[in-house]
């Protein structure tokens, strides 16, 4: 394994131009072999060039209509204007936009909107004019158990402070009723020491987790979450999309067993009952370990002996890159699944995505 990791330093320190990208342990550390010329790849590391940036040719698609073009700072799909109350940037390449619903979103779900986020057209008990239903994607399909799977605006804090959001909601997967509650594509690259703390662009959880993991032009940088401190919730599933596609889903994670906060730096698991190893924040706590919040017993000061994980996660067994890595300032490349290779930021073709039930 030791020499797998450094089969690849090489790669990574002329993609690097001589930064750390590693993600990982030691200086010799580096992501799985072989390079992609300008996409992600499954298996191997990206180049981390930039998409060529086309844009969609406008309009939803699959049995969808849009009545607007971009949302308000957002890049339109062809032959579109500005609409009231969408997301920025999440129009181009994604199918088209709304006025004041999903951007994009529809063309994948086959729902139309000109105002709500419902992409269910009043299908599934639903009523096609349907704002708010509910304060989680559990609770609208508990009132509307035929709804499918698709954008929905839902309020977590009911009169509170918080407004409404749009939120993709999963209604087929091992019963349904889970909240898009985390996206982050590889085509983002920021800082992640606060991840799931707070509520952070969230007009990127109208876009599934398949769409921001495609690869080719068009692609926009996305990465958004909920405050899953307070959202009220008993499983948690971490899950990584290459190419479209799911490649791997974590088992559920119970909230109660969560050791710490999120935005906290530490261990949010550390060997659960489910053998799970989770650890992220800030780079001073993941590389340098300082500021560790309730160290477990026997665990290292940083987060799983990383070097150059930055502001972000490192989520599986209890070695580095094992399943979902998230790498932030510094590297700029997260992975998708066991054995999956790095993609750079800036390349699309993967994502991270947390569900919550």
């Amino acid at each position: 394994m030791e020499n797998w990791w450094r089969s690849v330093s090489v790669v990574c320190a002329v993609l690097a131009a001589g930064s750390s990208v590693a993600c990982g342990g030691s200086s010799d550390d580096a992501g799985s072999g072989g390079t992609s010329s300008g996409g992600a790849s499954s298996g191997g590391v990206s180049s981390g060039g930039t998409s060529s940036g086309g844009t969609s040719s406008g309009g939803a698609s699959s049995g969808g209509t849009s009545s607007g073009g971009a949302s308000s700072g957002g890049s339109s799909g062809a032959g579109g204007g500005a609409g009231s109350g969408g997301s920025a940037g999440l129009d181009a390449g994604l199918g088209g936009s709304d006025s004041g619903g999903s951007a994009g979103l529809d063309a994948g779900l086959g729902g139309s909107d000109g105002g709500s986020d419902a992409s269910s057209g009043g299908s599934g008990g639903l009523p096609a004019d349907a704002g708010v239903v509910g304060a989680s994607c559990k609770d609208a399909l508990a009132q509307y158990p035929s709804l499918p799977t698709g954008v929905y605006q839902i309020d977590p804090d009911g009169s509170g402070a918080q407004p409404a959001v749009s939120v993709v909601c999963d209604m087929t997967t091992d019963g349904g009723g889970w909240t898009l509650a985390l996206l982050k594509n590889s085509m983002d690259n920021g800082n992640y020491a606060k991840f799931a703390s707070g509520y952070v662009k969230v007009e990127a959880l109208k876009v599934t987790p398949e769409e921001a993991s495609k690869t080719g032009t068009g692609v926009p940088a996305l990465a958004g979450w909920i405050d899953l401190n307070d959202f009220a919730y008993t499983d948690l599933v971490l899950a990584g999309y290459a190419a479209g596609s799911e490649k791997f889903r974590s088992k559920p994670i119970a909230k109660s067993s969560l050791r710490i906060k999120f935005g906290q730096d530490g261990y949010y698991l550390y060997n659960d009952v489910n053998g799970y190893y989770w650890c992220g924040g800030a780079a001073a706590y993941t590389n340098n370990g300082v500021g560790q919040v309730s160290p477990p017993a026997g665990a290292p000061a940083d987060c799983k002996t990383h070097t150059s994980l930055g502001d972000g996660w490192d989520f599986g067994g209890q070695s580095y890159n094992t399943n979902l890595t998230v790498c932030g300032g510094g590297s700029a490349l997260m992975t998708t699944g066991p054995a999956s290779g790095f993609t750079y930021y800036g390349a699309p073709g993967a994502a991270q995505a947390f569900w919550v039930r």
